[in-house]
């Protein structure tokens, strides 16, 4: 097939609030990956030495650091050893279609973690100002996400200014003077015996002048497998102007949080997401659970808007507070083709960390097994089917009046379980940030439901 060139111009970005310039992309054939071709490297967290040449177990380098300040070449393998831990983020190159890139486990255990977020367990770091609120001395540099103590027993509440704090477990970040400060009744480090501050940042990021703070930015062929990522303020793992990437069998977890940029006490952070330009990606086999946002998503704001040959299939998807599956694009000259969510288990949608804090989006409802926000460009060959849904908060189906290709979607052969939620659809107008529900379906009128859709014929619901 003869390469396409477009040349698109973004008009502007939520994620960074920033207008980036023109870029061009081609639209490649889609192919299998082809791996193993190329050099395996080694690091050991706990035994690696940089110095070493990385190229045995036994002469493995220790950091990501090294990892990313080094050029691979195609069909490369970096494998990261099991059972240990990195707090750094990962910054990814490219393969090429005939010598994927790899960036992998070896070893036995549990999968290699990176972790996104600082630890503020020093007493002698916090200081004490007035009235139960203590600052962390040390300036974070990144925007503070989320507070995860005692190993995930509970988190902090997030405040958007300095006197709304009041209660244990408040806190507010000074992006003036990167400064933490927290509401605690003694040291927090005495209260607590872990404190972890996930910072504001994507777990796996390539940074673009063009495009800044916007995940992995303009890679290709590269397979992420058997690895898990903790406790990032922003998205776990997001890709923009991108082909061919696999996400397989990864943990990703207690991600988001933070304040999305230019735009001020707006949070975010999905736990998957390919955004404007993705071209034959696969995210499958993953475990995702306690995201502040969504647990997956293909989504884009204005131009260049095209999602291509993208695929979210058997993943565990558990604990989002906004949603399980989240599908949209705001261009009228955007394109989704060949896009499915199938085999996939939902559950608890609009439960975990996410739902429970504070300043969310303003005048959003949070807790969706699936959502189909405001498209309305094209949307062609677009499946949700095999999935399994238990319980979610507002509705197991949310559906915008705007996603103007909705009839064309195939939805089949789903399970539905309320659990304790009543709720199957609702059909929603978006209004300045608010929504206006226009037709709902409980559980017990599924058969409603599937003559107002046309949807979901062969599928299975449970109420309790």
């Amino acid at each position: 097939m003869r390469i396409l060139i477009l040349v698109l111009t973004v008009l502007c970005c939520i994620s960074c609030g920033t207008t980036p310039a023109a870029q061009t992309y081609s639209i490649p054939q889609d192919y299998a990956p082809v791996t193993n071709t190329g050099i395996t490297y080694y690091i050991d967290s706990a035994a690696g030495n940089d110095t070493n040449n990385g190229l045995t177990q036994g002469s493995a380098w220790q950091t990501v650091a090294k990892v990313n300040a080094y050029t691979f070449a195609p069909g490369d393998r970096i494998l990261f050893k099991r059972g240990g831990v990195w707090r750094e983020r990962i910054i990814p190159q490219s393969g090429t279609q005939n010598g994927w890139l790899v960036y992998g486990a070896y070893g036995s255990g549990a999968k290699p973690l990176f972790i996104g977020s600082v630890e503020l367990n020093a007493t002698n770091d916090w200081v004490f100002v007035s009235n139960q609120i203590w600052k962390w001395n040390i300036a974070l540099g990144e925007d503070a996400g989320n507070l995860i103590f005692d190993n995930e027993s509970s988190c902090g509440v997030k405040k958007w200014t300095f006197a709304a704090m009041s209660a244990q477990g408040d806190f507010y970040y000074d992006k003036s003077g990167s400064s933490l400060y927290l509401i605690s009744t003694t040291n927090p480090a005495s209260v607590y015996s872990d404190i972890e501050c996930a910072l504001g940042q994507h777990m796996i990021y390539r940074d673009n002048p063009t495009y800044p703070h916007m995940g992995a930015h303009s890679i290709s062929n590269v397979i992420f497998a058997g690895l898990a990522f903790k406790y990032g303020g922003a998205y776990g793992l997001k890709f923009q102007g991108v082909h061919h990437i696999y996400i397989a069998e990864c943990d990703i977890e207690w991600m988001g949080g933070a304040e999305v940029d230019g735009q001020p006490q707006t949070r975010y952070g999905n736990g998957i997401e390919f955004f404007g330009i993705a071209y034959y990606c696969k995210a499958f086999g993953n475990k995702i659970s306690q995201i502040y946002d969504s647990g997956v998503s293909y989504q884009a704001i204005n131009s260049p808007a095209e999602g291509l040959g993208l695929s979210f299939y058997s993943n565990t998807i558990d604990r989002c507070g906004y949603a399980g599956y989240e599908l949209w694009i705001t261009s009228p000259d955007g394109k989704m083709n060949s896009i499915d969510f199938s085999g996939n288990i939902l559950s608890n949608m609009g439960g975990g960390w996410g739902a429970a804090a504070d300043q969310r989006k303003a005048g959003a409802s949070w807790g969706f097994g699936y959502l189909l926000d405001s498209t309305p460009g094209q949307a062609d060959n677009i499946t949700i089917c095999n999935n399994q849904i238990y319980g979610s908060n507002t509705a197991m189906f949310a559906l915008s009046t705007y996603f103007a290709d909705f009839p064309k979607i195939i939805i089949e052969s789903n399970y539905y379980d309320s659990v304790s939620n009543n709720i199957l659809f609702v059909k929603f107008l978006p209004s300045g940030g608010s929504v206006t529900i226009l037709t709902q379906f409980q559980m017990t009128e599924s058969t409603a439901y599937r003559n107002y859709t046309g949807k979901d014929a062969l599928s299975v619901f449970v109420n309790h």
